[in-house]
């Protein structure tokens, strides 16, 4: 509840970067609406100033980080009820409700959010930037070298070698092929775990289950790529072709 309000709330001006005078007149308009929504006589212009302004400095010394939208959600969050029940409208209960609401679960949950959405977005930003200075092909290249002169022993694959081989049409395997050979994986994996004493439960946990269909991925991808290099070690090729458009391999299981 209020989480999208919040998370839109988060997007307005910061208290601390707004103008005294502009901060002034946005007070203001909330602070008359507020009287009108509470049922409450606006005070006579001279006491509604000092009001403003003793709002404005709690503002300033202790919720600066919030946004203004942030502010009149929550004055709307307390018109409702959601601080606990209403006694007196002033700068005291303001403070309670502003202190309410920055402490509250929905607020934390939703700047974890954003949080680490930034942090993948981040993830990501660095990730393609690496790619850049990343020669997939070389590196294939390489495994396959090494794959020619010492076979599997020597042979390292990066998790996503497989993958791309697949999206480059080098490698054709239907989404029924690859399941298959990874379910029968994981079921070894998890033989292997009950014959070395590690009973498992009927039901796994997802930890476990992510552990053993991972790896059991990992296996079937890097089968598919050792069969591959086989396939083009029959026909005694050098070199991966990557400038091919159709494979020139064709990999049946």
């Amino acid at each position: 509840m209020y989480e999208p309000e919040i998370r839109e709330a988060l997007k307005g001006e910061v208290i601390r970067t707004i103008p005294q005078e502009k901060l002034v007149d946005r007070v203001s308009d909330m602070m008359s609406a507020l009287y009108i929504v509470m049922g409450y006589k606006l005070p006579d212009p001279g006491t509604f100033s000092t009001i403003i302004l003793h709002f404005i400095a709690t503002l300033r010394s202790c919720y600066s980080s919030l946004t203004l939208e942030e502010v009149k959600l929550c004055f709307d969050m307390g018109t409702r009820g959601d601080f606990g029940s209403f006694v007196m409208l002033n700068v005291y209960t303001l403070s309670i409700w502003l202190g309410s609401y920055r402490n509250s679960d929905a607020r934390s949950r939703v700047l974890k959010q954003i949080d680490d959405e930034q942090r993948r977005a981040e993830a990501e930003v660095r990730r393609r930037e690496a790619e850049k200075d990343f020669n997939f092909e070389a590196c294939v290249q390489s495994c396959y070298d090494s794959f020619l002169q010492y076979g599997t022993e020597r042979l390292f694959l990066a998790p996503f070698v497989f993958q791309r081989l697949r999206e480059m049409k080098l490698i054709n395997v239907s989404d029924r092929e690859y399941e298959k050979l990874v379910n029968r994986f994981a079921e070894e994996s998890k033989r292997r775990e009950e014959r070395n004493g590690c009973r498992t439960p009927q039901r796994l946990n997802e930890i476990l289950m992510e552990k053993i269909f991972s790896s059991a991925e990992s296996k079937a991808g890097d089968y598919f790529v050792i069969d591959y290099f086989n396939r083009l070690k029959e026909f005694d090729m050098k070199e991966v072709p990557f400038d091919t458009v159709k494979p020139s391999v064709r990999m049946d299981t």
